[in-house]
């Protein structure tokens, strides 16, 4: 993780994290702040971490969770995630307990966002059936 001149974790991007590690943060925020039956968060923040703060260009976001909806079964189910700019994505859907990454080197390119668009609402989510 790059760092600013002061020592603070710079987020704006030059993070480098394997998938399996990347999805252990979308774990974590899934088990509201527990790891391995230890708590590393505090619940509340993992909760409001994931939840609308606010909204850029008619999305909802929260703290580096962007945060979406899909129809999956005839309901709507809630899913958060954080992504990368070459489609580096960590997807949480906390009714149906998945965590999903994808790994991709398009960057700054459209198919940044094939996963929350297709891949998830039309193969993923009809893939989890009976939650």
């Amino acid at each position: 993780m790059n760092l600013t001149p002061t020592g603070d974790a710079y987020m704006g991007g030059g993070v480098r994290v394997l998938p399996r590690d990347f999805m252990k943060l979308g774990q974590l925020l899934l088990n509201e702040g527990v790891w391995n039956g230890r708590r590393v968060l505090r619940a509340a923040w993992a909760r409001r971490s994931a939840s609308p703060l606010s909204e850029m260009g008619g999305r909802r976001y929260g703290y580096l969770w962007w945060l979406t909806d899909y129809s999956h079964e005839n309901r709507t189910v809630r899913a958060f995630f954080t992504c990368g700019n070459g489609g580096q994505i960590v997807m949480v859907v906390p009714e149906l307990e998945l965590v999903a990454a994808f790994y991709g080197g398009n960057y700054s390119a459209p198919g940044t966002f094939l996963a929350q668009q297709v891949y998830v609402p039309r193969y993923i989510l009809p893939a989890v059936v009976g939650r």
